[in-house]
């Protein structure tokens, strides 16, 4: 995994705990703080989703997101270093008290809705073919 994704990982996670801590205090300014964490919350994972790649398609659902992303393979001398990136794939998105991302497969042999669905069933931790 790449250092910069690691680190929006880490900071992903450190602000979820914040945010969660701070749900039972429901006083206004808490409650404006809360909001805040939460707007910063999105923008971390939406960076974390980029860095996977170029981002060609993405939608949320019911606390779950899935986007097509072209990847870099990490390879030096692949086409994908010198932009020719691979894909795009289907990854899904979603929040476990942290950010998880699984692979769903080829955009190529997958469409939308299938990806949705395996989406769903990653999620509910049940194996995907």
């Amino acid at each position: 995994m790449a250092p910069e994704k690691r680190g929006l990982k880490a900071q992903i996670r450190t602000i979820a705990q914040a945010v969660e801590s701070l749900r039972p205090l429901v006083s206004p300014g808490v409650e404006e703080a809360v909001r805040l964490l939460d707007r910063e919350l999105a923008a971390l994972e939406e960076e974390l989703i980029e860095a996977q790649g170029e981002v060609v398609f993405r939608e949320k659902r019911e606390g779950l997101s899935v986007a097509a992303v072209r990847v870099r393979c990490g390879k030096p001398s692949c086409r994908c270093a010198r932009g020719h990136l691979h894909g795009p794939y289907w990854y899904a998105y979603w929040r476990d008290g942290r950010p998880v991302s699984r692979y769903i497969g080829p955009c190529s042999r997958i469409s939308e809705e299938e990806a949705w669905w395996r989406a769903r069933a990653a999620r509910a931790g049940k194996a995907v073919p």
